[in-house]
């Protein structure tokens, strides 16, 4: 199977599976950005925090 044939089984298959918990694909849509720019955000802000302490340790000794 080529990848485009993959491409299309897949976007048959998410909008027959779109119904489930009675929400429309555009509320998945939505949903998966909204937790894409949720996590982004989460793994900016561990990072600057992990970079801060490795600064402050490298400043004291």
């Amino acid at each position: 199977m080529t990848f485009p044939t993959l491409l299309a089984y897949a976007t048959i298959g998410d909008a027959r599976n779109a119904g489930v918990l009675g929400l429309s694909m555009g509320t998945w849509m939505i949903l998966t950005l909204i937790f894409l720019g949720i996590s982004s955000v989460y793994f900016i802000l561990l990072w600057f925090k992990i970079a801060q302490q490795e600064s402050s340790k490298k400043g004291s000794s």
